[in-house]
């Protein structure tokens, strides 16, 4: 029987080549779109998940109240990690990391700029999944004055050279020697690196100084730990160690500070969450954004929706052309069952089609989609239960799109049919006029978002900013010349092409060092 209604299928899309082509083009176009937002979906909900034991890494933020201020940061202490390592048992390893530096980079007679430079602990290849090509994890970043190099800055230099023991030059003049080799981080890490020198390096690696606020914290729990219960002893462990500089620096202890309105908390976010539900910025971490995630999902789900109600309504459109088919096939003994079978295997036979064109158009489109969305996302049709998946997803949206029309054409009357009485009535097509209502509001909706986003971005582009952004140039790591740069500002600004020249820790509004002030009457 399955055989026969194969043939039968077969042949009513031979026969109809022009509505069926319709049929597969329009429900292939939504599933592109479908697949297309699916794929960049879940790259952007697998972001950090290459770490072994992702769900045990988490990093430490603030949440503050100073007076009338509110903040929530990314940066904390310096002896803050030693000191978890030391005195709370449930956290099994941690690290401070702190850095996105821009260098010029020497070895030889080779140079580059790099910019993704980080001061870290040791303990950060326990913390993270960073497999070495050269070096031991055990004793790497150990000693001052040495560098762990990612294998595509060593490529850069070396090219397929053993580089460990040689030094390379910062800025003409700190020099550090290459301990390791490390694999590049994936592309869907919230982080990457190109140099990581040892955290011992700094001067402030041995800080006791709790209220400078500078390296980034993560920590690795030990398995089973529960987050909120540790969080309080962290904070616990925060208002031992500061307390006696509260009274010190202000004359009331920690708590009476905060009786007063203010509070400085420790809080923990899961190394999973940082990429989409981060609330802080920092110089370290790529962002995303867990409302777009939402928001794409649920586009993509209505555009694949709008092209199964497309093929709904164009299938019990044609209702003419099959009605004596199906009168027919009833005078001949097939039952409403059998009908309804045979046209859901034609809906998933044409949906199987549509997905097959649908795969090939995704992985033609994939790479502008991905200069598009800045992403490297591939797409699998073997392994990993990848063909299955396309399979059972062709066969779903093959028994939603033809449920409907298979239904309503399975119930027409033999009598009704054969004495040509189908269509000199008034149909029942409440719910085909809802579909269509339906698929226009989508349609309607999407186009107005559309409109809108684009005069968002025209908005922002033209807003006055108070200033001539054209007429304004940075000129970056002027920092290098240190006393000189007076002079160099100086000698720019008899330049007649110049009007003015000024200097700045950094750009107006890129950074904050999160300092900490008091009045005369010791009061923050």
């Amino acid at each position: 029987m399955l055989k026969n209604y194969f043939k039968i299928a077969i042949r009513n899309l031979i026969r109809h080549k022009s509505f069926s082509i319709i049929n597969i083009v329009g429900l292939s176009i939504g599933m592109i779109c479908f697949l297309l937002i699916s794929l960049w979906i879940k790259d952007e909900l697998s972001v950090d998940r290459h770490n072994a034991n992702y769900e045990q890494i988490y990093r430490i933020g603030t949440d503050s109240k100073m007076g009338e201020q509110e903040g929530t940061g990314t940066s904390t202490a310096s002896p803050l990690a030693p000191s978890l390592m030391a005195e709370i048992p449930e956290i099994a390893s941690a690290t401070r990391f702190r850095g996105n530096y821009e260098n010029l980079v020497t070895f030889e007679d080779t140079n580059f700029l790099l910019n993704k430079i980080y001061f870290a602990d040791p303990e950060i290849f326990d913390i993270f999944s960073i497999p070495l090509i050269y070096g031991s994890s055990f004793e790497i970043l150990t000693k001052p004055k040495t560098i762990v190099i990612s294998q595509t800055t060593a490529k850069k230099y070396f090219e397929n050279e053993d580089p460990i023991g040689k030094l390379l030059i910062f800025d003409n003049k700190r020099e550090y020697e290459i301990v390791g080799v490390a694999k590049d981080q994936p592309v869907n890490s919230h982080w990457d690196f190109e140099i990581l020198i040892s955290y011992c390096s700094l001067q402030s690696a041995t800080s006791t100084n709790w209220f400078s606020n500078s390296p980034l914290t993560y920590i690795r729990v030990q398995p089973g730990i529960n987050a909120e219960d540790l969080t309080q002893k962290i904070n616990e462990l925060f208002i031992l160690k500061t307390d006696p500089l509260f009274q010190q620096m202000l004359g009331v202890t920690f708590r009476e500070w905060e009786e007063q309105g203010n509070h400085y908390r420790l809080s923990l976010t899961p190394l999973s969450k940082i990429y989409l539900f981060s609330q802080s910025d920092d110089a370290v971490s790529k962002k995303g954004d867990i409302r777009y995630v939402y928001l794409f999902a649920a586009i993509g789900f209505f555009i694949l929706l709008v092209a199964c109600i497309n093929f709904m309504n164009l299938t019990t459109a044609r209702s003419a052309v099959r009605a004596k088919e199906i009168g027919m096939r009833k005078v001949l003994g097939s039952n409403r069952q059998q009908l309804i079978r045979q046209f859901l295997l034609e809906s998933i036979l044409i949906s199987l089609l549509a997905m097959f064109i649908a795969l090939i158009g995704v992985k033609l489109l994939l790479p502008y989609f991905n200069d598009f969305a800045e992403k490297a996302i591939t797409i699998k049709f073997i392994g990993n239960y990848s063909f299955p998946v396309y399979f059972i997803m062709a066969i779903i949206i093959g028994l939603i799109s033809g449920g409907y029309s298979a239904i309503a054409l399975s119930s027409y009357k033999i009598l009704t049919i054969l004495k040509g009485n189908l269509f000199k009535r008034k149909q029942k097509s409440g719910f085909r006029n809802a579909l269509v209502l339906f698929q226009f509001a989508i349609s309607i909706l999407v186009i107005l978002c559309t409109i809108i986003s684009l005069q968002q971005m025209k908005f922002i582009s033209n807003k006055k900013l108070g200033f001539e952004k054209e007429q304004l140039l940075v000129i970056e790591r002027a920092n290098i010349l240190k006393d000189q740069l007076p002079v160099f500002r100086d000698e720019i600004s008899k330049n007649p092409a110049i009007i003015s020249a000024s200097t700045a820790f950094s750009v107006p509004g890129s950074c904050s060092d999160g300092s900490m002030f008091n009045k005369d009457n010791n009061t923050p």
